[in-house]
C-alpha cells in the first residue's frame, strides 16, 4: 500500500500531544533548505501573519462597537505591509485603523459598509506611510483575547521563529536565519 493511501489511526495521549511540536522541529530539520521549502515557509507565515491580523482586527472593530466584517477589507493590503512591518505592528495598525474608522462614523454618520471598508484600508496605509525611523509603529503584544492557533503555534516551534514570529517582517531572511544549517 502506498504512503497516501494508508489509513491513519493516531491515538493522542499527553506523551504524543507534547512531543508534537518537538517532533515537527526534528522532522522539519530534515529537510534541506531549498527555494521551495522557504516559499512554504514563507508563504505559511505571511497566511498565519494575515490571519492574526484580520483577527485583532475584528477583535479591534467589534471594541470600538463597529461590524467585525470590516477588517476583511484590510485583507489585500496586509501582505506587502507584512513584509515591512511585523505582525504586532499589523496589529497595532489594525488597532489605530478602527479608531479611525469609529472617528469616521462619528463625522459622516455611517455611509455605508464598502465606503468604512475603504477608509479602515487608507487608514492603514496613510498610517504605514507616515511611519519610519523617527517615528515607528508601536509593536502590540499578543491579545489574550486572541489565543494563537495550534497551527501558528506549532509553525513558530517547527520554523524556530520564536519571538521573530510576531516582531519580525515576513521575510525569507528571517526564515533562514532561524533555520539551523548544517555545519
Amino acid at each position: 500500500m502506498s504512503f497516501e493511501d494508508a489509513d491513519w489511526y493516531i491515538v493522542w495521549d499527553e506523551l504524543t500531544r507534547s512531543s508534537l511540536p518537538l517532533r515537527l522541529r526534528a522532522y522539519l530539520d530534515t529537510f534541506a533548505s531549498t527555494p521551495r521549502t522557504r516559499e512554504v515557509l514563507g508563504d505559511t507565515w505571511q497566511a498565519l501573519g494575515v490571519a492574526e491580523c484580520l483577527a485583532f482586527g475584528e477583535y479591534a472593530l467589534s471594541s470600538h462597537n463597529l461590524n467585525p466584517s470590516l477588517a476583511t477589507a484590510a485583507a489585500a493590503v496586509l501582505p506587502p505591509i507584512l513584509a515591512q512591518q511585523s505582525i504586532g505592528q499589523g496589529c497595532a495598525l489594525m488597532w489605530s485603523a478602527a479608531k479611525n474608522v469609529a472617528a469616521w462614523f462619528l463625522r459622516h454618520g455611517g455611509s455605508g459598509q464598502a465606503a468604512a471598508e475603504r477608509e479602515f484600508a487608507r487608514s492603514m496605509h496613510t498610517m504605514c506611510d507616515r511611519a519610519g525611523l523617527d517615528r515607528p509603529i508601536a509593536m502590540f503584544s499578543r491579545h489574550v483575547a486572541i489565543p494563537l492557533s495550534t497551527f501558528a503555534t506549532n509553525f513558530v516551534w517547527t520554523s524556530r521563529l520564536g519571538d521573530a514570529y510576531w516582531t519580525s517582517p515576513v521575510s525569507e531572511s528571517v526564515l533562514e536565519h532561524a533555520r539551523p544549517h548544517a555545519d
